[in-house]
């Protein structure tokens, strides 16, 4: 590589950390306790109706997403949408369908495998918490003036087109790890 983009990626490296622990904390310390007054839903985790402690983490997150947004699958299905393996499908679907997010039925065309989908309190979570970071970032933009407000919209737009961008380029080159939604997802 040229010394131009070392130094480019030098500064991407001091910035990366900087802006996500600038981000989470913006959202968790000062507007979450605003939003977030019930006790089953924050940002760092949900308390199933059931009553038993189920934290979300990023991917038990997008996994909902997924399943809501394909409305129901097979694992196979699921891990294929995650880019990751079977039995790691398996455990999350494991882990979601304990603390009642995810039901997990006999598939109605061939009884021998399973159809996963998300229960109601599961869809209810994943609202509340869509809601929750929606109003978190709707306090975060209110500190800013219309110019910044677009500013900073404009950068989440390039960095993920920018995002896409690289990962079909990598998948055309056979060495991509990727997350491919589908286009309902968002």
């Amino acid at each position: 590589m040229n010394r131009a983009v070392d130094k480019k990626a030098e500064s991407i490296i001091k910035l990366f950390p900087k802006i996500i622990s600038l981000l989470g904390k913006l959202h968790q310390d000062r507007f979450t306790g605003e939003i977030a007054d019930k006790p089953d839903v924050n940002f760092n985790g949900l308390i199933s109706k059931n009553g038993s402690a189920a934290a979300i983490t990023l991917n038990q997150y997008l996994t909902l997403i997924i399943i809501q947004a394909l409305k129901a699958c097979s694992v196979n299905e699921l891990a294929a949408e995650l880019k990751i393996a079977q039995s790691t499908a398996s455990q999350l679907v494991d882990r979601l369908v304990k603390a009642g997010f995810v039901k997990r039925e006999p598939n109605s065309g061939d009884r021998r495998r399973m159809t996963i989908s998300l229960s109601v309190e599961g869809s209810d979570v994943l609202n509340e918490k869509k809601n929750v970071l929606k109003q978190s970032f709707a306090k975060i933009l209110s500190l800013l003036d219309s110019n910044e407000q677009h500013l900073f919209e404009e950068a989440f737009t390039v960095l993920y087109a920018l995002s896409e961008k690289l990962d079909s380029k990598l998948r055309n080159n056979g060495r991509a790890y990727s997350r491919h939604f589908p286009s309902s997802v968002f």
